[in-house]
């Protein structure tokens, strides 16, 4: 039947023209769309992958016209694959005031259960592929409608996997695009399952229409962060087009970033960027606070698209460390070569708290402002990153230097123009003209160095009149040694 072996067992009889009885059901299809799709009634919003083989072991029940609680259904088991042992149990009710299958009557209600492990039941829905290692974690989902009156139901779903829950509770109504669902949306991920890379909990009001999703009043924790916002999902176009408007506050973006480890260095597994060519994006942000790679940016704000695979966010109005920034972001994705190009200008930076946050001491305090430019091409974190190219300038208005000296050094001005190529920064000019306190003479420091970003190291010296300072080994922890000119002196530190 319908391309399925099917074996019936079993007895069914007729009164007033109703069927009832039991049948016992067997049935093995390659490709169980087309009995699925006549069978069961198709319930809006709800995609299950039943173009695939099944092997269904069941009690279908028909009860007879006159029980008081007249209740259709099947309890069984289905596999849904021939190789592995993939087997979800099942159980179908349909109660009906009409004594008939049919859900349009009011108060008939209709529940179907499913219990699996997590990963045969993601597997059901098509879910993320990170599901298939939740192989031993159980999982479930049960979605119940109810037929009110003028074709208004209620649903109530819900979705177990592991250690995350998906729930909906709403209404679902005809409109004249179709089928209309409504109500509210709870999300509980982990950051092992998480689409997002981090674990995820909150809610938000949907509404579902066969061409598109919007939400309103999202309120989530996204790690460590709190996130809100409305916006949409139109599905129907190709790529799909997704706009919002996001708030999101003390979160902590350091995980996106490429890891490094003394013995690995960086990262060479392939970078996926695939979600720049999956979907066509508008975005206002506003994050607040936002912790990256130990540093702290108290607001970025700006307009993000994404279509074709490339990413521009331009102009992104940042604050931080007690002055302000203008970035431009271009990079590529999915189907091109990942790539970003990063420039931008800054003013009245704060150098103390810079320094701080970068070495937990201001090594040097004043306003720092100047331009730069950086970008890298790279289908893995180490050659993206051994690809950089760009340049930066900065200059500081006077300020104090400290760790250079017993005491501060107090300085009249400082330039430093810095290249980048191949992922390696070096300077191409940098002085400090400093003002010893109580005289006018000025006398000069010269900065000269090279930063490695393959390795992680710093070489570089610091020449003074009377002293001059090396760092060399790791960025953030560089071994510092003081030179002294007359040769009697000289320390390490």
């Amino acid at each position: 039947y319908l391309d399925a072996e099917t074996t019936l067992s079993g007895q069914l009889l007729v009164q007033s023209r109703h069927l009832y009885g039991a049948l016992q059901l067997a049935i093995e299809a390659d490709d169980a769309q087309a009995l699925s799709s006549r069978l069961l009634p198709p319930v809006p919003f709800v995609s299950v992958d039943m173009g695939r083989y099944i092997k269904l072991n069941a009690i279908w029940r028909l009860p007879t016209p006159d029980e008081q609680d007249w209740t259709s259904g099947f309890i069984g088991t289905a596999i849904l694959n021939k190789r592995e042992a993939q087997q979800i149990a099942l159980d179908y009710t349909l109660r009906s005031p009409s004594r008939d299958i049919d859900l349009t009557t009011a108060d008939s209600t209709l529940t179907l259960r499913g219990d699996g492990t997590a990963r045969d039941i993601a597997d059901l829905f098509s879910l993320p592929p990170s599901y298939k290692r939740q192989k031993q974690r159980q999982g479930a989902f049960r979605i119940t409608t109810t037929a009110q009156a003028a074709a208004l139901s209620s649903v109530d779903a819900a979705l177990t996997l592991a250690d995350d829950r998906f729930a909906f509770m709403g209404s679902l109504r005809p409109s004249a695009g179709g089928a209309r669902l409504e109500g509210m949306a709870q999300v509980q991920q982990t950051q092992a399952q998480s689409l997002l890379g981090v674990a995820y909990n909150g809610n938000a009001q949907i509404i579902a229409t066969a061409d598109m999703i919007s939400f309103s009043n999202l309120s989530a924790r996204l790690g460590t962060g709190q996130l809100s916002g409305e916006g949409s999902y139109s599905g129907s176009e190709s790529p799909a087009n997704f706009n919002a408007t996001i708030l999101l506050s003390d979160f902590d973006a350091s995980p996106f970033l490429p890891a490094f480890s003394a013995k690995n260095k960086w990262s060479k597994a392939p970078l996926e960027w695939n979600v720049l060519s999956d979907i066509k994006a508008n975005l206002e942000v506003r994050l607040e606070r936002l912790l990256l790679a130990g540093f702290t940016f108290d607001e970025v704000a700006g307009n993000i698209k994404w279509s074709d695979g490339v990413l521009e966010a331009a102009p992104l109005a940042v604050s931080l460390w007690g002055g302000q920034a203008v970035f431009e972001v271009q990079a590529e994705g999915g189907s091109l070569t990942p790539s970003f190009n990063l420039r931008g200008e800054y003013d009245d930076i704060n150098g103390g708290a810079f320094f701080t946050s970068l070495y937990e001491q201001a090594i040097m305090d004043a306003p720092l402002s100047g331009v730069f430019e950086i970008g890298g091409r790279g289908t893995t974190p180490h050659d993206m990153l051994t690809d950089l190219k760009g340049n930066i300038n900065l200059t500081a208005k006077a300020g104090q230097l400290y760790g250079a000296a017993s005491t501060p050094l107090a300085f009249a001005r400082a330039l430093a123009v810095i290249d980048i190529g191949d992922g390696i920064f070096s300077t191409r000019a940098a002085d400090i003209s400093f003002t010893p306190k109580n005289t006018a003479t000025e006398f000069s420091g010269k900065f000269d160095g090279v930063l490695d970003i393959a390795s992680r190291t710093l070489k570089a010296q610091f020449e003074m009149p009377t002293q001059t300072f090396l760092f060399t080994g790791d960025i953030v922890a560089p071994a510092i040694k003081i030179e002294s000119k007359n040769p009697e002196e000289e320390s390490n530190q």
